[in-house]
């Protein structure tokens, strides 16, 4: 697989990733989002069928600036507060490897988000803690002039792509716990 770099093939994959999304929620709800130094208003897409809510935007400006998409999901019916449980933040150009997601074309054509596994849990989690706590496949990409090792989510043209990104938010839920109840070493 190799990282998409250019700003119009970004703009078109993260098309692709709202659309196989929102296309599937049966509501959009009114909720603040939190995050760690702030929290926003937003319209979350609600897809019962996979328990979870997503939203796609811009990130607030305390977050970061507009160098990236904002792409955040949560589990369960979202209502008032809600929290962030992943996000896949792919930058809109170029490679940025201190975003966790990115946007990757295969061999058959086939658009992946995949994410490099830079996680908060209490501060930033160690890459290596993630690769042995994770329970995900880690795939080398071609990033820029380099392979990374990276985790890929699904291709968004198969038919599992939603259950795939579900699946991947849960698993960031389960790690998440793990990571803020055990001391990890940078």
């Amino acid at each position: 697989m190799l990282i998409l770099e250019r700003e119009a093939d970004t703009a078109v994959a993260q098309a692709q990733f709202v659309a196989a999304i929102s296309g599937r929620a049966t509501e959009t709800i009114l909720v603040t989002i939190g995050f760690q130094g702030g929290n926003t208003e937003a319209d979350v897409y609600w897809l019962p069928a996979l328990g979870i809510w997503a939203f796609f935007g811009e990130p607030p400006l305390e977050k970061s600036p507009g160098e990236r998409y904002w792409n955040v999901f949560g589990v369960g019916r979202p209502h008032g507060m809600v929290n962030i449980v992943a996000e896949i933040n792919p930058p809109k150009r170029g490679i940025n490897r201190q975003v966790g997601g990115a946007f990757a074309h295969d061999p058959s054509g086939h658009t992946w988000v995949v994410h490099r596994g830079i996680f908060n849990a209490n501060g930033r989690v160690p890459l290596e803690f993630a690769r042995q706590n994770f329970r995900w496949r880690w795939d080398p990409i071609q990033d820029g002039n380099r392979n990374t090792l990276m985790m890929s989510i699904a291709a968004m043209d198969l038919p599992d792509f939603p259950q795939m990104l579900r699946d991947f938010v849960l698993e960031v839920k389960r790690f998440k716990e793990i990571a803020r109840s055990r001391p990890h070493e940078s």
